[in-house]
């Protein structure tokens, strides 16, 4: 069972018991998510992501024109 799972069972037997609001546990949760590295790398893989095909459509432009004038 990995760590975020762990955290999600404790903080439920909480929420059961009336010791924290249901609020509380998912601002727990987001909280513990964004603190785990995985957040950082697939947010990065998304912008990364955006420049490639950004980086494709201008290439693929600038091929067509240079292919053009020959």
């Amino acid at each position: 069972m990995s760590n975020l799972e762990r955290l999600k069972v404790e903080l439920q037997a909480m929420v059961d018991k009336g010791i924290i609001t249901a609020s509380q546990y998912q601002d727990k949760i987001d909280s513990a998510i964004k603190q785990d590295d995985n957040y950082k790398v697939t947010q990065n893989k998304g912008n990364m992501r955006k420049k490639h095909i950004f980086i494709a459509l201008v290439s693929g432009i600038v091929g067509f024109i240079i292919g053009k004038r020959k």
